[in-house]
């Protein structure tokens, strides 16, 4: 009998989603190629080092996490990509970034992800 692990299954449902913004995150680019995303809103920012943004640039609600990381792996860029799974996760959770299907709640609690 095979048991599921957790982490698997997060980790591919987190592939399938596409994602975007929260329309209230602004970003601010520093001189050194990182980003800074704010919510004004919630009083949460974060610093995002500039390898990561290039990639969270384009998270448009079009294409998924999974398919970002195929074109990273097919440019032969695929180091990091652990730990650009987990900084979106984070970024879900602390309500910076959307899925698709669901509609920005302005009440809703940071960092709950209802799915």
């Amino acid at each position: 009998m095979i048991k599921n692990n957790p982490k698997e299954n997060q980790i591919g449902r987190i592939e399938q989603l596409a994602l975007h913004f929260h329309p209230k995150v602004t970003t601010h680019t520093q001189m050194n190629g990182s980003s800074v995303l704010r919510r004004a809103d919630i009083g949460r920012y974060t610093t995002i080092p500039s390898s990561d943004w290039a990639i969270l640039a384009k998270l448009d609600g079009k294409k998924t996490v999974g398919d970002l990381m195929r074109e990273r792996l097919e440019q032969g860029r695929g180091f990091g990509l652990l730990g650009f799974l987990g900084r979106v996760i984070d970024l879900l959770a602390k309500g910076f970034l959307l899925p698709e299907s669901k509609p920005a709640v302005s009440d809703q609690e940071p960092g709950l992800i209802i799915l």
